[in-house]
C-alpha cells in the first residue's frame, strides 16, 4: 500500500510542474456569492474563517454558472468538526447535462465522505442514481484532509487523501472524466448535535494538458554532392492527440539518425529552413502544448536525413564465386568508403549486356551489399555480377565477378545381381562385371573434370559375405584399368554389406580399417578412402570420360557363395576443394574457430598440441549431448546457416575402439564465444542413420552417452537453424585422443568468401633469393584479430603457410609484410585469410608468383581483362600456351622483355590454364 501511495503522489507532482493549478475558490473574500458566484439551492451555507461551511440541514450548493473546461485535476480539503455525526458530504467535480446532482437527468461523478465511519467513497451519477466504484475503509476523524482527484484520457479516476492509507482508483469511461460542465457540492446533514459541520477550502483545478499522442510527419530528405542549402523542411501532418495548445521545436545532429540531437534555436513552426550545411545532417520535429512545463514526454517526428554527398569509392569488391550445379550457393560482395544515401543494384551480365538483377528465384539482397544466389543451374556459369552504386555524386559500377557453376554428373549401373553365385567361374576366383556408360563429360583434367566419387551398394541386411576376399577395379574407356580396392576388408569370417562413397582424399580411411572383431560399421555414412590416395586424377587425366566404364568385382574364394551386386556410381566434376588446416592447431578455441563453407571440404586433426582445456564450452548442455569428462584436443569450426536445414559429413575418423575417437556436437550460443546459453538444433548430436549406434557408443550412462567416444563416421541431420545464425561443430578428443577427420556441409550453409571487410589497399609478392615476401596495405581495420596466409599450387586445394596478427581497430596506414617459408616455396597461388576477434573469416583476392629461379617469368594481372602482361628476367624468348579447362588450345605464341603483351579480348570470360615453355602449368582467370 505506501508503495502504491508513493507511485500516485510522484504521478501528482509530474502533473502538477507540467501544468497551471487554479484557483476556483479559496473563500478568502469572506463570502461564496461572488467571484464565482454558488448557489443555494436548499439548506444553507456559509463562509468563517476563509472557509465554506455547511450545517444546520441539508444543503445543496452548485456554481450558478456553469465551469466548462477540460481538466486534468480536482483538489480541495475537507474538514469534519466532529468524528462522530452522520453527516455526509458530497464534491460533484464532473456534472454531464448542466443538471443539479438531484435533478433525474444528471449524469457525472462525486466523492463522498461519510463523517460517522470516516469512509471515502468514489460514486458515478447515473440519471440521478448512484453507483459506488470504489471505496476506502477509514476512521471518522476531525482532522482536515485534501482530497485530490486525478484524471486521465483512458478514464481512469484516482482519489487520494491525505493521511489515509489507502487509494481509490477505477476505471469509468462511461462519461468523459475530462469534460467537467458543472461542480456542485451537497451536504446531508441530519445530526441535531449543535456545531456538527463540514467545512470546505481552497478548491483548485488544473486544466487538461496532455501532450500529443501523434507527432505527424515532416518530408523533403535531400542530398547533394557536396556542401548545400536544403530547401525547407515541409510538414506532411500535424500532431495530433493532444489537450490544449500546440507548439513545436526542432533539432538537428551531425551524428546518426538515433543520437546526438540537439535543439535549433528559435525553430517554433511546423516546417523549417535549414541554412548551408557542409556534412550529412539529421533533422526532426518535436511538439508539446504549451500548459507543458518542459518538453519532457513531448511528441517526435520521423527523422529527415540531407546527405551531403561524397564520390562513391569501392573498398570492397567481389570474387569470383564457384558451386556445383544445383547445389550451394553463391555470393558476391562489395564495401565502400562511403555509406549515407547510397542505393545498390545487382547486375548480372549472362547474354552480353547487363540487366537489373531482382529478388526470387535465384536471387536475394540485390539491392544490399551482398547478392546471394541459391541453387544456380549449369546454365548461369560464367555468368558476370557487378554492384551499381549511385549517389547524388553520380554513378559507380563495381568490378565483375564472375560465377562458375561446375556439373555434377551421376552415371550408373544398377543391374542387380543376386545373393549367391554370379559372375566367371574359375578355380582360383569368380567375377562380376557391370558397364556404366558415360556421355557430355568430355576430357578428364586433375582440377575443374575428374572422376571425383565412386558409389557402391552390395548385399543387405539378408545378403552379408566376408568381403575380406574381394578386389574391385574400374577400367576406363581407354582401356586403363583401376584397382581401387585390394583385399576389401581386414576382417576375415566378418559377414557385411556395403553402401558406401568413394572419394580419394589422404585424409579418409580405408574401408578395412573399420573392422573390430565381430562389428563392421561404415555403411553409407561419410566418405572412404581407396587404396591410393589422389588417384582418380592423375590415373585417368587427358582420358576422354566418354565412352563405357567397366567395374570389375573379383571374389578369390569361391566357396562361400557370393555377395548380391546392387549398384555402382560414378560421379564426375570438379576436384574436390579441401582446406586443409591440419598443420595448424589455431583453430583451438571458440574465437579462432575455421569456417566451413558451402564452398570447400576442411580437413584438420585434433592433436596434442592443442588446449587442454576449452573455456568456451562447458561440456554440458540441455538435451544429452554432454559427455561429463575433460575436454581436452578440441577443435572449432563454425558455418553460417543459408536455409533452415543442413547436413555435415564427419569422415576419416581413425578406427579403433579406446584409441582415436571423437566426441562431435553442434551448437548456437547466444553471445557467440563470449556469453549465452548453448543451445543444441534438433540433429546436433552425432547419428549414422540408426544402422550402427550400438556399435560406437560403447557403455553409456544417463549424463555420458558417448562413453567411448565416436570410433567411425558420423553425421549430422540438422532442422530448425535460423538463418543467418552462426553454428560451432566442436570436435572434442575423447580422453585426449587424436585423430584426423574429414568434414563436409553438403547443405545448408553459405560460403566464407564474400569480401574482405578491412580495407586493403594492396597485396603483391616480391622475389629475395628465390624467397616469396608476401606484402600488404591495410588503410582502415575494424575488429582484426589476424591475417592466415593460405597457399596452394592450383588455387583450389589451400593449406597454411602462416600467421601475421593483425592491429584490431585502426584508421591509420599498417603495412604487413611476411617472409613464406621454404618448405612452400613450391606453392603459385596466395591469399588472405582475415580473422575478427568474433571468429568470422573472410578472404582476400587470390595472388600468383613465381619465385622459383632467377629467370622466372611472371604475369599480371590474373584475373584479367583483354590482355595478359608478362614480366620475363632473361633475354631469351618465353613460349606459351593458353588452353581451356577441357584441354583446347585456344592462343599460344612467344613473348620476350622487348614484346611481352598478349590482346586475349577475343577469349570468353572462363577458367584456363598457360602453359610457360612447355612445362609449368598456372590457371588465369578472364573476368
Amino acid at each position: 500500500m505506501k508503495k502504491q501511495i508513493y507511485i500516485t503522489i510522484f504521478f501528482l507532482f509530474s502533473l502538477l510542474s507540467n501544468a497551471q493549478v487554479n484557483v476556483l475558490d479559496d473563500f478568502t473574500d469572506g463570502d461564496y456569492t461572488a467571484s464565482p458566484v454558488w448557489t443555494i439551492n436548499s439548506g444553507g451555507a456559509s463562509v468563517t474563517s476563509g472557509a465554506l461551511v455547511f450545517g444546520g440541514g441539508s444543503t445543496t450548493l452548485s456554481m450558478s454558472t456553469p465551469l466548462a473546461l477540460s481538466c486534468e485535476e480536482w483538489s480541495y480539503t475537507l474538514k469534519s468538526s466532529t468524528n462522530t455525526n452522520d453527516d455526509n458530504v458530497r464534491f460533484y467535480f464532473v456534472l454531464i447535462n448542466n443538471g443539479a446532482p438531484s435533478n433525474a437527468s444528471s449524469d457525472g461523478y462525486c466523492v463522498d465522505y461519510d463523517g460517522n465511519s470516516g469512509d471515502f467513497t468514489l460514486f458515478r451519477l447515473d440519471n440521478g442514481a448512484l453507483t459506488s466504484l470504489a471505496s476506502s475503509n477509514e476512521s471518522a476523524t476531525a482532522t482536515t484532509r485534501t482530497v485530490t482527484i486525478t484524471m486521465n484520457p483512458s478514464g481512469n479516476i484516482t482519489v487520494s487523501v491525505s493521511g489515509l492509507g489507502t487509494i481509490i482508483t477505477a476505471t469509468s469511461t462511461t462519461y468523459p472524466a475530462s469534460s467537467s460542465q458543472f461542480i456542485a457540492i451537497t451536504c446531508n446533514n441530519d445530526d441535531i448535535a449543535a456545531g456538527d459541520n463540514f467545512t470546505i477550502d481552497n478548491i483548485t483545478y488544473k486544466q487538461t494538458c496532455f501532450n500529443p499522442t501523434t507527432a505527424g510527419v515532416i518530408a523533403n530528405a535531400q542530398s547533394s554532392c557536396g556542401s548545400f542549402d536544403p530547401t525547407t523542411i515541409t510538414s506532411s501532418s500535424a500532431a495530433s492527440g493532444q489537450t490544449g495548445t500546440l507548439e513545436y521545436k526542432w533539432q538537428s545532429s551531425i551524428t546518426s539518425s538515433v543520437s546526438g540531437f540537439s535543439d535549433i534555436a528559435a525553430s517554433n513552426a511546423t516546417t523549417y529552413d535549414p541554412g548551408s550545411i557542409t556534412q550529412t545532417t539529421w533533422y526532426k520535429r518535436l511538439a508539446r502544448v504549451t500548459c507543458r512545463a518542459d518538453w519532457t514526454g513531448a511528441a517526435e517526428s520521423n527523422v529527415i536525413e540531407m546527405t551531403v554527398a561524397s564520390a562513391i569509392s569501392v573498398n570492397g569488391f567481389p570474387l569470383n564465386d564457384t558451386v556445383y550445379n544445383q547445389l550451394g550457393n553463391a555470393s558476391f560482395g562489395i564495401s565502400t568508403t562511403v555509406s549515407q544515401g547510397i542505393s545498390i543494384q545487382w547486375q548480372t551480365n549472362g547474354s552480353g549486356s547487363w540487366v537489373n538483377v531482382s529478388n526470387g528465384g535465384y536471387y536475394s539482397g540485390v539491392t544490399t551489399n551482398t547478392l546471394n544466389v541459391t541453387n544456380p543451374i549449369y546454365s548461369m556459369s560464367t555468368y558476370q555480377y557487378r554492384a551499381v552504386l549511385t549517389n547524388a555524386c553520380g554513378t559507380v559500377n563495381s568490378v565483375p565477378a564472375t560465377l562458375f557453376v561446375l556439373p555434377i554428373s551421376t552415371f550408373s549401373n544398377s543391374t542387380s545381381a543376386a545373393c549367391g553365385s554370379w559372375g566367371t567361374t574359375s578355380t582360383t576366383s569368380e567375377c562380376l562385371t557391370r558397364t556404366v556408360t558415360v556421355s557430355g563429360i568430355g576430357t578428364l583434367n586433375t582440377t575443374t573434370n575428374q572422376l571425383t566419387q565412386i558409389n557402391l551398394k552390395l548385399g543387405s541386411s539378408g545378403c552379408k559375405r566376408d568381403l575380406s576376399t574381394y578386389d574391385f577395379s574400374l577400367t576406363s574407356p581407354s582401356g586403363t584399368v583401376y584397382n581401387f580396392i585390394t583385399n576389401f576388408a581386414g576382417g576375415a569370417n566378418t559377414p557385411a554389406w556395403v553402401d558406401i562413397k568413394f572419394r580419394d582424399h589422404s585424409a579418409l580411411e580405408l574401408v578395412s580399417e573399420f573392422f573390430s572383431p565381430g562389428i563392421w560399421f561404415p555403411y553409407s555414412i561419410g566418405y572412404y578412402a581407396v587404396a591410393t590416395d589422389n588417384s582418380f586424377g592423375s590415373t585417368f587425366s587427358g582420358q576422354t570420360a566418354d565412352g563405357n566404364w567397366v567395374f570389375t568385382m573379383c571374389e578369390q574364394d569361391d566357396d562361400a557363395g557370393n555377395i548380391a551386386f546392387n549398384s555402382i556410381e560414378l560421379v564426375f566434376g570438379k576436384k574436390i576443394q579441401v582446406n586443409d588446416v591440419t598443420g595448424s592447431s589455431a583453430n583451438d578455441n571458440c574465437s579462432a574457430a575455421s569456417c566451413i563453407g558451402a564452398d570447400a571440404i576442411v580437413t584438420i586433426g585434433t592433436n596434442n598440441g592443442y588446449s587442454g582445456t576449452d573455456g568456451n564450452f562447458s561440456g554440458t548442455t540441455t538435451d544429452g549431448c554432454a559427455w561429463n569428462g575433460a575436454n581436452n584436443n578440441s577443435a572449432w569450426f563454425y558455418f553460417v546457416a543459408s536455409t533452415t536445414t543442413a547436413k555435415i559429413t564427419l569422415s576419416g575418423i581413425t578406427a579403433g575402439f579406446g584409441g582415436d575417437e571423437t566426441q562431435p556436437i553442434v551448437f548456437a550460443r547466444a553471445g557467440g564465444c563470449s556469453s549465452g546459453a548453448f543451445t543444441v538444433p534438433t540433429g546436433g548430436c552425432p547419428n549414422d542413420e540408426t544402422y550402427n549406434n550400438a556399435a560406437y557408443v560403447g557403455a553409456q550412462s544417463a549424463g555420458n552417452p558417448y562413453f567411448n567416444g565416436i570410433s567411425a563416421n558420423a553425421e549430422f541431420n540438422l532442422s530448425g537453424l535460423t538463418v543467418d545464425q552462426t553454428y560451432y561443430l566442436y570436435v572434442d578428443g575423447n580422453g585426449g585422443a587424436s585423430s584426423t577427420f574429414y568434414i563436409e556441409i553438403p547443405n545448408g550453409c553459405k560460403t566464407c568468401n564474400t569480401l574482405l571487410p578491412i580495407e586493403l589497399v594492396n597485396f603483391n609478392y616480391a622475389c629475395n633469393n628465390e624467397q616469396i615476401k608476401l606484402n600488404w596495405t591495410t588503410a582502415t581495420e575494424t575488429n582484426n584479430s589476424h591475417f592466415t596466409i593460405l597457399g596452394s599450387l592450383d588455387a583450389i586445394e589451400w593449406k597454411e603457410v602462416g600467421n601475421v596478427t593483425g592491429a584490431g581497430n585502426s584508421l591509420n596506414t599498417i603495412n604487413y609484410h611476411y617472409a613464406v617459408p621454404n618448405e612452400f616455396s613450391n606453392l603459385k597461388y596466395f591469399k588472405l585469410a582475415q580473422t575478427d576477434y568474433d571468429g568470422k573469416i573472410t578472404y582476400s583476392r587470390i595472388l600468383f608468383s613465381d619465385c622459383e629461379t632467377s629467370n622466372k617469368v611472371e604475369f599480371f594481372p590474373n584475373p584479367f581483362n583483354n590482355e595478359l602482361n608478362f614480366k620475363i628476367n632473361s633475354n631469351e624468348l618465353v613460349s606459351y600456351e593458353i588452353t581451356t579447362v577441357l584441354g583446347q588450345v585456344v592462343n599460344s605464341g612467344t613473348v620476350s622483355k622487348e614484346n611481352s603483351r598478349v590482346i586475349l579480348e577475343d577469349l570468353a570470360s572462363d577458367i584456363y590454364f598457360i602453359k610457360i615453355n612447355n612445362s609449368k602449368v598456372y590457371k588465369i582467370i578472364k573476368q
